[in-house]
């Protein structure tokens, strides 16, 4: 990997689940986990229409360094005040030096 292509700073943040007192549930929030410089592989966009509204996303491919630990349902990726949920985490020829995030943006 170069390093001269991951000039793009991203944050992953995890889910954490704190105990809700005042309703007895679990209040989700997200806590900052890692900071990586990323390379912005590709950028696709869409409109859709679902229950009568209009919507829109943008999915973003992420390529890092290697971080073990990453998944789906408990990770996302912030640049900036955008946040992505991360769709999949793909390790490049499963050599454990590089991967893949890929990312979808709900715009409203």
């Amino acid at each position: 990997m170069r390093a001269g292509r991951l000039r793009t700073r991203i944050s992953i943040e995890r889910k954490v689940a704190t105990p809700n007192t005042s309703v007895g549930g679990e209040s989700i929030i997200w806590s900052p986990y890692i900071d990586r410089y990323a390379e912005a592989i590709a950028q696709n966009g869409r409109e859709f229409q679902a229950v009568a509204q209009r919507h829109a996303e943008v999915s973003q491919v992420f390529r890092i360094r290697h971080t073990p630990g990453l998944a789906p349902s408990t990770h996302r990726v912030k640049i900036g005040s955008r946040v992505m949920d991360l769709v999949a985490v793909i390790p490049v020829e499963e050599r454990n030096r590089e991967t893949q995030l890929v990312c979808v943006e709900a715009v409203a």
